[in-house]
């Protein structure tokens, strides 16, 4: 996710070629480029195609100016060099498209508000599906048309995960979507973040009192109300 950038570029370029304790994370981002300088490092890649059984999904990423300024991040001052997502799609679309395999299904990742994606969605009609960031916390349960491509919005916080299945022998139903709970019922437990949930309650725990003292000033001028007013509705977790 385009908060990632936050690590600055040195960071995001240690975690892509550490490969101790196995495989690192491959960034893909069409607009974006490490070090000012795109082709100066291979990472992030612009774009991947993916073996999805008997079929090749093409896969590229874009992160909008929406995104970009609510970061609060400028090329001035950072050692990132980005460019408009359409600019970068009209480089990349050509590039993913051609040659003797093409692939059967195009995915955009749009780390953009949902009307920038809506609108890259009409300008590049080759995209089968479009996953946007932004929308509402809990996601849409259905997908939205845009031409002949399908806009999914999967939510924010971690809460679902949208499922997407490809029927290449169905042309009148192409494709099916779900979007799936992130509930305890299908999904497991994992002991590695709880363990880092302990060390960071821990370190609250620790810290709470200096904590107290320091308060951020919200640019639109907002006051902080405290736990109590969170309390009137959230009461078990207070």
């Amino acid at each position: 996710g385009p908060e990632e950038l936050r690590l600055t570029a040195g960071s995001l370029f240690d975690i892509a070629v550490n490969t101790e304790g196995g495989p690192s994370p491959e960034f893909i981002c069409a607009n974006v480029a490490l070090f000012g300088e795109r082709g100066l490092v291979e990472t992030p890649r612009e774009y991947r195609v993916v073996p999805v059984g008997a079929m090749r999904v093409g896969v590229t990423a874009v992160v909008g100016a929406s995104v970009w300024n609510r970061l609060g991040l400028s090329t001035d001052q950072i050692d990132y060099a980005n460019e408009p997502p359409a600019v970068a799609l009209e480089r990349v679309l050509p590039q993913m498209t051609t040659g003797d395999d093409p692939p059967d299904v195009l995915v955009l990742l749009s780390h953009c508000d949902v009307d920038e994606s809506r609108e890259l969605g009409g300008r590049f009609p080759q995209f089968d599906i479009i996953v946007t960031a932004g929308g509402p916390e809990d996601g849409r349960l259905e997908p939205e048309p845009i031409g002949r491509a399908w806009m999914i919005q999967v939510g924010r916080k971690g809460k679902h995960v949208g499922v997407i299945g490809i029927f290449p022998d169905d042309p009148s139903n192409r494709f099916r979507f779900e979007l799936v709970d992130v509930d305890r019922n299908r999904f497991q437990r994992s002991p590695e973040i709880q363990e880092l949930m302990r060390a960071y309650q821990d370190r609250l725990e620790q810290e709470y009192v200096g904590l107290q003292d320091i308060e951020f000033p919200a640019p639109n001028g907002a006051r902080y109300v405290g736990v109590e007013s969170c309390a009137e509705c959230h009461t078990r977790a207070y």
